[in-house]
Formats: structure tokens, sequence, C-alpha cells
């Protein structure tokens, strides 16, 4: 039998036969024949305490707090896109110290990339230069790297140390250029956010990878 748990605790252990290996030889302690069956179909006697848990469903992540935002043409400044933007997850939040590592963020125009949109750093005190193919780097800590900043698109993937609060430093320190000398009176750029729970992976549950 199988026991839901969330985070915070588990099941009385349960008892267990202790099995062989995956062909079928017995690791160790004495063994008897399973009744019908073949002799060589055999289980230890020895008994081994185990907990059983059961993963959850996984649920999706959110980018949240993002707000109009008004450019010049042509600024020489770039216009910081997400001062007070926050990246949620169900999952990934149960600690401040879990790691955001194969989450992906991207960001382009809605209605299809435009190569005049530009990404780029608006701190770069703080968030360093968007190269492609490089890292991430948040307060001199490398967090993932740029996997795409080109053609109006821009794709984050983050690392082994990144965080909650690491990932959301990023994107309030994202800045955004547009190129044209004829730009739109406005335009809309989309955020999605894939919370890298890939099959194999399933850290976050059920379901695999969500995105939103």
């Amino acid at each position: 039998p199988q026991d839901r748990t969330g985070p915070g605790g588990g099941p009385p252990p349960r008892k267990a036969k202790l099995v062989g290996d995956a062909a079928g030889a017995i690791i160790s302690g004495s063994t008897v024949a399973l009744p019908g069956a073949d002799v060589t179909d055999q289980y230890s006697e020895d008994v081994i305490r185990v907990k059983v848990f059961a993963a959850g469903e996984n649920t999706p992540p959110s980018v949240t707090n993002l707000t109009e935002r008004n450019a010049t043409e042509r600024d020489t400044n770039p216009l910081q896109l997400a001062p007070g933007g926050l990246v949620k997850d169900t999952e990934l939040q149960r600690s401040s110290a879990t790691s955001w590592l194969d989450v992906t963020l991207t960001i382009s125009r809605k209605g299809g990339a435009s190569s005049f949109d530009r990404f780029v750093s608006f701190d770069t005190s703080s968030l360093g230069e968007l190269v492609q193919g490089g890292d991430i780097v948040i307060n001199n800590l490398v967090v993932g790297t740029v996997t795409k900043n080109s053609g109006g698109v821009l794709t984050l993937t983050f690392g082994t140390n990144s965080t909650y609060d690491l990932v959301n430093q990023v994107l309030q320190n994202l800045g955004y250029h547009n190129d044209s000398y004829a730009p739109p009176d406005e335009l809309t750029l989309e955020y999605l956010i894939n919370d890298g729970n890939e099959p194999g992976n399933g850290r976050q549950g059920i379901g695999g990878a969500m995105q939103s």
C-alpha cells in the first residue's frame, strides 16, 4: 500500500521482503521457494524497513507583477522590463535553498519575434551582460546560461546555483531596447516560464514539465 504524504512528514515504516537483483539472484539472506512457483522464483526471508511516498501532482509556474512600461523611441538607456516581477513555482518554493536547475524563461514579442527587440542588462553592476551562449551572472554569481539572445528572443536557462531569490533578481534586472526608427505605438512581450520537470527528473512531482 502507498500513503500519500506531504513534504513535512511521512507514514510509519513499512515492512517488505528483500528481493534479489535484476538478474533474479538473491543478494543476501536465506531463501525459500514461493508457494506454487518454480523453485527458482525465490525471495529473501530477511525483512527491511522502508518508507513509501507517493509523488504529488506538479503544478505550473507563473510570472506575476508585470506592468505596462513606457519606452522612448531609440532611447540610449534600456527600459527596465519588470522591476517588481516575480517568478513563482509552488514546488520549487518549498525551500528558499531549492535549486531552480533546468528552469527556463523565454521572452519575445507577442504575435512573432522582431529583430528590433533587444534584451539587455538594465543594471550591469548587478546583472552581467546577456551574451548568447554566455553565463547568467547576478551579483558575481553564475546562475545559468543565456541560451538565446538574438532575433528578438531571449531564453535564459537556470543552473544549479539558482534559487527563488536569485531567479527573481535576474528577472527584475532585465532591460529592453527597441532599435526601430518607426516602432509601433504599443507592443506586448510574452513571458514563458518552464519549470524543467522533465521525465527522469520528476523533482517537482508527477506530470512532466509545466509552463505558462
